[in-house]
């Protein structure tokens, strides 16, 4: 066969393969969306007033109610006054009967100086109570022999000075005068019962007492000197060669010039010599050196 033969078959073999028909596409239909009904459209939101909404016309928006004004009882307490600050400072604490005697006096610093003089200051309430605890007032040879003999121990007798007290504190007309017994009581502090000095902290109660509104150089002598503070702190055990240090460096330490006063061990031990010496003698009951 010669060329063109060829070249012809060729031809024809394409003709052919351009006649098959090519086998259909299938396309997958797509499901339709069912379209929203009218009840599932949401309704338009209102516009604020005077902005016009999608129809073109203008929505009112409701005004905001009016906040009430605050009525008397919403406004807030005044900062205490001067007066308010002494009664909390110098009694035992707010009564209208105290506010009423702090204004009828003239105000806080007028009742404060006159509470300064306890004794012009009547007290009706504490002469009511007073008499209801005898035996705290008892000598100490009393109390000792009360104890000994079973009338009464010594500690009972303490509870009665504690309550009257409290009596005192919370009831008394002369209120600086029991804060400032309260605060030397703690300052220059003796328990009520402790051993040996149970006997005469009635007695050193009424120590404070009579130095509470005076100089503190006057009570803080006898404090130290006394019994009762001698047999709580130890120093009526001291001796020259065994010198007890208890006493002089509370001295030191609390009831006078304080830790930050720059007092050395030395002092502490010049303080409990100097009070070494002092000796309460029970055979005739006196305090000797």
């Amino acid at each position: 066969m010669d060329v063109s033969t060829l070249l012809d078959a060729r031809r024809r073999r394409k003709k052919r393969r351009r006649k098959k028909k090519k086998p259909p596409v299938v396309m997958s239909t797509p499901t339709p969306t069912p379209s929203p009904s009218a009840s599932a459209t949401p309704s338009p939101t209102p516009s604020p007033s005077g902005t016009p909404s999608p129809s073109g016309t203008s929505t009112p928006t409701a005004s905001p109610s009016p906040t009430a004004s605050p009525s008397p009882t919403d406004t807030p307490a005044p900062v205490e006054n001067f007066d308010m600050l002494v009664i909390r400072r110098f009694s035992a604490g707010y009564t209208p009967e105290l506010a009423a005697e702090v204004t009828k006096a003239g105000g806080g610093r007028a009742w404060f100086l006159k509470q300064l003089d306890p004794a012009s200051i009547p007290d009706p309430a504490v002469d009511r109570f007073d008499g209801w605890f005898p035996d705290f007032r008892r000598p100490y040879k009393e109390l000792l022999q009360r104890e000994q003999d079973g009338t009464m121990g010594a500690w009972e007798a303490m509870l009665q000075l504690s309550r009257w007290t409290m009596l005192r504190r919370a009831y008394s007309s002369r209120q600086v005068y029991e804060i400032m017994v309260d605060f030397w009581s703690n300052l220059v502090h003796v328990p009520l019962q402790r051993d040996e000095a149970t006997y005469f902290r009635g007695d050193y109660d009424a120590l404070i007492r009579r130095h509470a509104l005076g100089k503190d150089s006057d009570l803080l002598a006898e404090a130290t000197m006394h019994p009762s503070m001698g047999w709580f702190l130890n120093s009526m055990n001291s001796a020259k060669d065994a010198p007890n240090e208890n006493l002089g460096r509370e001295l030191l330490e609390l009831h006078s010039v304080g830790v930050g006063a720059g007092y050395t061990e030395d002092h502490v031990k010049a303080a409990a010599r100097l009070l070494t010496g002092w000796r309460f003698r029970w055979s005739d009951h006196t305090v000797i050196y």
